[in-house]
């Protein structure tokens, strides 16, 4: 089904979305609860596709999505909330990460505590746990571009956005101005070291 969110289709969108922060014992835990089916905190996603189309929206806004489009080509979905989740699962399928089998799940599947397993590598029915196990994905498929900036502030897992992410969540004019400001200069601006700037899934 196309309009199923692919992993491979999923983006994030670098003018709100702050970088990825899980470590292996955060990504573990995760797939340990795909494996026993009890993931309760859901994906959000923005269809934008869909978003340039809306004859709902602005002209504006439906540039603004075709804009993202240009910027990300060949995906669809920007993901607003889950995003380590999304690089998890992603990273797993791909054999990319292993996962370390928890004692829970060596009592119910017979297996060893400790061992490790790339996704090509697990038994059959521990496997077919991974795949038939459901996320709740909420998808925004008509949304403005201020909604959309907004929305990571409201759903950022009760993180503090930091100050770049705040901006670029801002529809004022001076934002505007500072978004393309950074924009125009960002490969002149040499850092310091060791500083940074801040500005059921289809697996087939």
């Amino acid at each position: 089904d196309e309009d199923t969110p692919h992993y491979e289709k999923i983006f994030w969108d670098r003018n709100i979305q702050r970088p990825l922060s899980w470590d292996s014992d955060n990504e573990n835990d995760f797939l340990d609860s795909v494996f026993t089916k009890s993931t309760t905190t859901k994906i959000v996603l923005v269809d934008i596709e869909s978003c340039m189309k809306s004859p709902h929206l602005s002209e504006a806004d439906r540039m603004f999505f075709r804009g993202l489009a240009e910027d990300y080509p060949g995906k669809r979905w920007s993901v607003i909330d889950g995003g380590n989740r999304v690089s998890c699962n992603r990273s797993f399928i791909n054999n990319d990460i292993s996962y370390k089998v928890t004692n829970e799940l060596a009592e119910y599947y017979e297996l060893q505590p400790g061992d490790q397993f790339l996704y090509d590598e697990l038994p059959y029915e521990v496997k077919e746990a991974y795949q038939s196990s459901e996320m709740m994905v909420e998808i925004h498929t008509s949304i403005s571009r201020s909604r959309y900036q907004k929305l990571f502030l409201r759903i950022n897992s009760g993180l503090s956005p930091n100050d770049h992410e705040k901006l670029n969540a801002s529809c004022t004019p001076q934002a505007s101005f500072s978004r393309d400001l950074w924009d125009k200069l960002e490969d002149k601006v040499v850092l310091p070291k060791n500083k940074t700037a801040r500005c059921r899934f289809n697996t087939t």
